[in-house]
């Protein structure tokens, strides 16, 4: 029996879940190893070179739990951890190159750019966890940590124009 589907269940699905109306944010994912920074001791002037952008383009941004305190319950003003779900388009290149890389580090930073429906997105850095892929999968879903008291200064990022 031929499937109902166009070619596959993931690429029907991608046609939906990738679309603008679910993926609504726009996103930024940096790898900071891409950057160089030269401190001029004479001149006082520091030089960076390099551009750190992986990935820029369409997401959905979504938390996956309730945050969890990082020190315990018991300590005050503790930062609260939240895991945060991030689904792309499904075959997301993220090499900077010619040739096409799938993998991702963890450790790459996620700034969010646009999110007109939850504009508190902007204010947070989220740092990669986990970007593992099933075989059969209709977006790129990839996990990232926040943490609730860490805020994004915008002025200190030169390649974000």
């Amino acid at each position: 029996m031929r499937s109902p589907f166009a070619d596959t269940w993931a690429d029907a699905i991608a046609e939906i879940t990738t679309d603008v109306e679910f993926q609504n944010a726009t996103i930024v994912i940096i790898d900071e190893s891409l950057v160089t920074s030269t401190y001029n001791i004479h001149t006082g002037v520091t030089t960076v070179t390099g551009d750190p952008r992986v990935y820029q383009g369409q997401a959905r941004v979504k938390p996956m739990r309730a945050p969890v305190n990082r020190e315990g319950s018991a300590v005050a003003n503790s930062n609260a951890i939240t895991s945060v779900r991030v689904q792309l388009p499904q075959m997301v290149d993220f090499s900077q190159t010619s040739t096409p890389s799938y993998r991702t580090k963890r450790g790459w930073k996620m700034l969010v750019l646009t999110a007109p429906k939850n504009l508190s997105l902007l204010d947070y850095w989220f740092s990669l966890e986990e970007g593992l892929q099933g075989a059969s999968a209709a977006s790129r879903t990839l996990e990232f940590m926040v943490d609730g008291d860490a805020t994004v200064d915008r002025t200190d990022l030169p390649w974000l124009t």
